[in-house]
């Protein structure tokens, strides 16, 4: 209840720092602009026909040039939308692994969290922060290897590379 206070008093913040406002990082202001809140309409969104939240995690991997995505879901569009950005070509991928964990999928997360999976190469995006996965939230952003964290309220995007300085930006 009071992450749910919290949120809905930050949200002037919020509404502030989306626009990339307050990111003191140029890769943090590219990825808040061009990933999470992406202004650009691609080819998938017609297609797919998917609501804003799903965009963004088409968005966030297009960006990233993943190599390999994990989820846990069982939503066929939200699937859609995180594997359609995988390059075919391999050169052009990166070394990013996404790491997805919908609302429904929370004792995956912990077990993930516990065991250690994630490496410097992870991005993990983590929806319902703020309902059922907040126990697992708190407990991923207490591990010393997370760098840098996007808490967009709803959702929480997490990167453990350690070439980034250690930093939350509310969005």
């Amino acid at each position: 209840m009071r992450r749910k206070i919290a949120y809905w008093l930050s949200l002037p913040v919020r509404w502030f720092h989306r626009r990339g406002f307050g990111a003191h990082s140029p890769w943090a202001y590219e990825f808040i602009t061009e990933a999470l809140y992406c202004q650009y309409r691609y080819y998938i969104f017609e297609e797919l026909n998917g609501t804003k939240a799903d965009e963004q995690l088409f968005c966030i991997n297009n960006w990233l040039n993943v190599k390999d995505v994990v989820m846990h879901c069982e939503n066929g569009i939200k699937k859609a939308y995180l594997v359609a950005p995988l390059r075919r070509d391999e050169l052009k991928r990166s070394d990013f692994t996404v790491y997805y964990y919908d609302t429904d999928h929370f004792e995956e997360l912990k077990l993930d969290v516990e065991g250690k999976a994630f490496d410097r190469k992870s991005c993990v995006i983590i929806d319902g922060i703020l309902d059922k996965n907040t126990d697992g939230w708190i407990k991923l952003l207490s591990q010393k290897d997370v760098t840098t964290v996007f808490d967009t309220g709803h959702r929480g995007i997490v990167f453990f590379d350690p070439q980034r300085q250690k930093q939350t930006y509310l969005t």
